[in-house]
C-alpha cells in the first residue's frame, strides 16, 4: 500500500491522517528516501496517523509504504489515577487531566520547558478560572446556568457542574496521546443540560511545540438564556495584557486582540527563564464562527465562545478547536501558518 502526500500550499511539519482499513495496526511508515516515520492507527475510524518528517512545499509529493515490523515505541503515555489522567511525553509530564472532584473537567499543569502555562485552581483572584478546559453560560445571562464562575449563593450562583461519566478510549502511541470521553452538563438542581461527546487528541512536533485537538459533540441543550459555551484557559499571573504579547488573526495586538471576534488569537509572556504562549484556533464549521474572544476573561485569560444556535432541533452540537502551545513570542509563533495547517491539512491519496 502507497500513501501519497501532497499539497495546495507550503506546510510546515503537520499531522496527517488517512483513511485506510488494516488488519494490523503499523507504528511506522517508510517514505520513499528511506526514512523511517512513527505512526499510528486509529482502529475505531480506520484512520492512519503521522506527522510529516520535515516541511512540504507546494506541488510537492511525498510518498510512503507502510514499514516492516520495526516497534516505533511509545512516545505518549497515558497514567491513569483515580481522579486525574497524568499524560507523559519521553516520560515528561506534559500535562494532567483531572476529571473528578471539581466543577468542570480541566488541564493542568500544561508544561512547556519553562513551566505551565496555565494556572491551577484556588490560586489568587478568581480561584475558580483554572487550567485548560470547556466551561458553559458565562455569568448567567438570560438565564442560562453557570458553570463558569464557582458560586453556590448569589449573585453568580448558585452554580451547575460539568461532571464525568465515561472514558470510551484513553490511549497513548508513537504520534499522540487521545482521551474520549463522555460529561453531563448539570444545572445547580441537578437537570441535565447536555450531554457531551469529547475527544481531546495530544500531538507534537518538537518539545515546546505541541497541540490540543478538541472535538465535541454535545445533544442539543436543554436551557434558557443565549447557552454559551467557552473554550477557556487561565494563564500564569507572570503573563498579564501588561507584560505578554498578543495577537490575533486580523493583526490586532494588545489586550483588546483578546476582546474581539477572530479566528485565533496568541496570547505569550514571560515564564520562567523565557518565554511561553499558548494560540486558540477556531473551526470555520463552528457556529458563528469567528468566535468571540474574551467574551467572559479577567486578565490573564483567554476565552473563545460560540453560543448554541437556536436551529438546533434536536440536532447535535459540533464544535472543532485546535491550541497551539509554544515557547515564542505571539508575533514569532508562527499561528497563523499554523492556523492553516489546521484548516487545509495535507491531501492523502491511497494507492
Amino acid at each position: 500500500m502507497e500513501l501519497t502526500v501532497s499539497s495546495t500550499r507550503e506546510h510546515g511539519r503537520s499531522l496527517v491522517s488517512a483513511e485506510v482499513d488494516l488488519s494490523n495496526a503499523p507504528t511506522t511508515l517508510q517514505s520513499a528516501d528511506g526514512a523511517v516515520v512513527p505512526c499510528q492507527y486509529d482502529d475505531a475510524s480506520g484512520t492512519l496517523h503521522w506527522i510529516l518528517e520535515s516541511p512540504l512545499s507546494v506541488g510537492e509529493e511525498r510518498v510512503y509504504e507502510i514499514g516492516d515490523d520495526a516497534d516505533a515505541g511509545s512516545l505518549w503515555r497515558v497514567e491513569e489515577k483515580t481522579d486525574h489522567l497524568n499524560i507523559y511525553a519521553d516520560d515528561e509530564l506534559i500535562t494532567r487531566y483531572t476529571f473528578l472532584g471539581m466543577r468542570r473537567p480541566y488541564f493542568w499543569p500544561v508544561n512547556t520547558s519553562q513551566g505551565s502555562i496555565t494556572r491551577g485552581s484556588g490560586t489568587g483572584d478568581h480561584p475558580h478560572h483554572y487550567g485548560l478546559g470547556m466551561a458553559y453560560g458565562g455569568h448567567g445571562e438570560g438565564g442560562s446556568a453557570n458553570i463558569w464562575s464557582d458560586w453556590d449563593e448569589e449573585p453568580y450562583g448558585p452554580c451547575g457542574k460539568i461532571i464525568h461519566r465515561s472514558f470510551e478510549n484513553i490511549t497513548g502511541g508513537p504520534v499522540y496521546a487521545e482521551i474520549s470521553e463522555t460529561v453531563w452538563y448539570l444545572k445547580a438542581n441537578g437537570d441535565r443540560i447536555t450531554e457531551e461527546k469529547r475527544r481531546v487528541r495530544i500531538w507534537r512536533i518538537a518539545r515546546d511545540d505541541f497541540y490540543f485537538d478538541w472535538h465535541c459533540e454535545l445533544s442539543a441543550p436543554d436551557d434558557d438564556g443565549t447557552k454559551p459555551f467557552l473554550l477557556a484557559v487561565r494563564l500564569p499571573n507572570s503573563i498579564t495584557g501588561a507584560t505578554g504579547d498578543i495577537l490575533n488573526s486580523d493583526g490586532e495586538e494588545g489586550q483588546e486582540a483578546a476582546r474581539m471576534h477572530a479566528s485565533w488569537c496568541d496570547f505569550s509572556g514571560p515564564l520562567g527563564d523565557g518565554w511561553s504562549g499558548i494560540a486558540f484556533f477556531d473551526h470555520p464549521d463552528n457556529p458563528e464562527y469567528p468566535g468571540k474572544f474574551g467574551e467572559y476573561a479577567v486578565d490573564p485569560q483567554m476565552t473563545l465562545t460560540h453560543h448554541s444556535p437556536d436551529y438546533l432541533a434536536g440536532e447535535p452540537l459540533e464544535l472543532q478547536f485546535r491550541c497551539y502551545v509554544h515557547a515564542s513570542k505571539a508575533e514569532d509563533s508562527g499561528a497563523g501558518s499554523r492556523y492553516q495547517d489546521f484548516l487545509n491539512p495535507p491531501l492523502v491519496e491511497v494507492g
